[in-house]
């Protein structure tokens, strides 16, 4: 299935932005008449024939619409993003293949990294959506003090990645909630202060096993570990 993407629907109508419109048009060949698949990222598939075959802005006809509900279980990825980057990018799209609902960036006191760029990871993520038929876009934040993350409220079961004094023992046979928080530290692990700040904040110290994993290892592993389970 080859899809395409477009925030811009409505009146049963659906305009490709000039990438989207490239690919469809010069690329794959496809003519006026043609029909596209197209996502919103919102849980909505179209089936759109080509009425504008316009390779900056092609327009389609919506013929057909199929709607998938949002899933009852959220993961939500907190993370102290490394140096290379490119270790952060791949995690993503691994992360979104498997599940994931959003990701969000935290600064710590051993943090390496100060900035991700939103518009590079945001295109990483769509293509990897499209690969894995994943119809509700996650949600990708900006990068923010871990003090300042922690200020805010999130319900559901919140973890901590800790390479000691863990409370728990994340394994098949854990139970969780629905929606759940894991937060991973940069290379170097939280520092005291950051986990006690976490653990005072209602986060629960969380063991990935009895390995040391570089941050991208143990999150990935976290993402894995946690869809297995509700899927058990």
């Amino acid at each position: 299935m080859q899809l395409f993407y477009s925030q811009q629907i409505s009146e049963g109508k659906i305009l490709l932005d000039e990438t989207e419109s490239r690919h469809a048009i010069s690329v794959l060949r496809k003519q006026k008449g043609d029909v596209l698949q197209v996502i919103d990222g919102k849980g909505g598939c179209y089936d759109a024939k080509i009425t504008e075959a316009n390779k900056k802005r092609a327009l389609l006809s919506i013929q057909n619409q199929t709607s998938y509900p949002k899933s009852d279980k959220q993961l939500h990825l907190v993370l102290a993003p490394t140096k290379n980057i490119d270790r952060i990018e791949w995690l993503l799209e691994k992360a979104i293949e498997i599940g994931l609902s959003s990701i969000h960036f935290i600064q710590c006191e051993r943090s390496e990294r100060k900035q991700v760029n939103l518009e590079r990871l945001e295109k990483i993520a769509l293509a990897a959506c499209k690969q894995s038929l994943t119809w509700h876009f996650p949600e990708i934040h900006a990068m923010q003090n871990l003090s300042s993350f922690l200020s805010e409220q999130a319900s559901g079961d919140r973890f901590i990645a800790v390479c000691e004094e863990a409370e728990f023992l994340l394994q098949k046979t854990s139970e969780i909630k629905n929606e759940v928080w894991v937060m991973i530290g940069p290379e170097g692990d939280f520092s005291p202060r950051e986990y006690e700040e976490a653990r005072k904040a209602g986060w629960k110290g969380i063991s990935l096993g009895d390995k040391r994993l570089r941050t991208e290892t143990a999150a990935l592993l976290a993402v894995a570990e946690i869809n297995f389970i509700w899927q058990a």
